[in-house]
């Protein structure tokens, strides 16, 4: 069972990286001064490197202090499955940098090529990572608390692991062709995926909320407008909620 001491290791190993990947890089410009070719592609090379791997450690301090403030509230199977992650991505950057300085291929730029994950940019992995902080308190706020959201959650029922989780989505109850109530079944919230999932059905049972005693409308074009609205919420949360954590 991952520990915040888990973190705070991990914390702890990335700073030392750090402060030994300096050394090395002090090393390694002494000794292109006795080097033969061309130095000042090595030394270029070097330094494009080195700020490349400060933006890597940088980036993963970040996210591991996000996971150590939101730590009591993160799924600890989905933080291990995580934190595994960024270590192998942040230690894969890391070696490779080292490599570099030791090769002589470094005098030949044209020739190095980046075979690690540039968690940095990775925008997927960023939103990966704030969705494990998801909370229904967020998903409740960011539909703004309407009478349909707390009917849908009253219809709510919450899937457990040992469930079949194939069968979540809105489920309607039409008599006489009249919408008479939903039936909502959705994941536990414990990842990015969830959440939006969450979301989703969310949507959907608000937009469905309003034809409850009327003729229940469910022509292709109605249902692929509601999906479409569905996903666009999915879309308004990741912006609003989840990158703004």
């Amino acid at each position: 069972m991952t520990t915040i001491l888990d973190i705070d290791q991990l914390i702890d190993e990335t700073n030392k990286d750090k402060k030994e990947l300096l050394k090395k890089y002090r090393k390694y410009l002494l000794q292109s001064i006795f080097m033969k070719g061309n130095n000042k592609n090595y030394q270029d090379a070097l330094k494009e490197y080195k700020q490349l791997y400060l933006s890597e450690n940088s980036k993963y301090l970040e996210y591991l202090e996000f996971l150590r403030k939101n730590f009591y509230s993160i799924n600890r199977e989905e933080l291990a499955k995580v934190l595994t992650k960024l270590e192998f991505d942040c230690k894969d950057a890391y070696t490779y940098y080292l490599l570099l300085g030791e090769l002589e291929s470094f005098l030949y730029p044209d020739r190095i090529v980046e075979t690690y994950t540039d968690i940095s940019k990775n925008q997927q992995l960023a939103d990966e990572i704030k969705g494990l902080a998801v909370c229904q308190g967020d998903i409740d706020k960011f539909f703004g608390y309407s009478e349909a959201l707390f009917f849908a959650k009253e219809k709510t029922r919450v899937l457990n692991a040992g469930d079949d989780l194939s069968y979540y989505g809105v489920y309607p109850r039409v008599d006489d062709n009249i919408l008479r109530t939903l039936f909502i079944k959705v994941p536990s919230i414990t990842n990015l995926q969830s959440a939006l999932i969450n979301v989703h059905e969310l949507q959907h049972a608000i937009e469905l909320y309003d034809m409850i005693g009327h003729e229940y409308n469910d022509t292709p074009e109605f249902c692929e407008e509601r999906e479409k609205n569905a996903k666009a919420a999915e879309k308004r949360f990741l912006n609003q909620c989840i990158r703004n954590k």
